[in-house]
């Protein structure tokens, strides 16, 4: 890993510790894992006018706590806020985050 790419990684996971929050994710097969997700739940303000209607939520996830690409119907929970959402669309990848919209 290049120092650049460790100091991105280093960036991204004080993000998600400072604004981020706990949750699980349950894979189509069942199995579950703990993560931490940072969902945005007020899409008008985040430029996403015309998903509105179509999400609930847009989550990202760091891909160190979920390496496979989530996939539709999929499961995150939320606990601390009694929220659970199904995975409706993955939008944006790197190497640090998956971003989906949730339902």
């Amino acid at each position: 890993m290049s120092h650049f790419t460790a100091a991105m990684s280093r960036g991204v996971d004080r993000i998600y510790k400072g604004v981020g929050e706990s949750a699980f994710y349950i894979f189509a097969n069942g199995s579950r894992t703990d993560c931490v997700v940072i969902p945005e739940r007020d899409l008008e303000t985040s430029g996403e006018f015309a998903q509105v209607n179509a999400a609930l939520v847009l989550c990202s996830v760091r891909k160190s706590e979920i390496p496979e690409r989530p996939k539709r119907g999929e499961t995150i929970v939320l606990p601390g806020s009694c929220e659970e959402y199904a995975v409706r669309e993955v939008i944006f990848s790197d190497q640090f985050e998956w971003r989906f919209y949730a339902v």
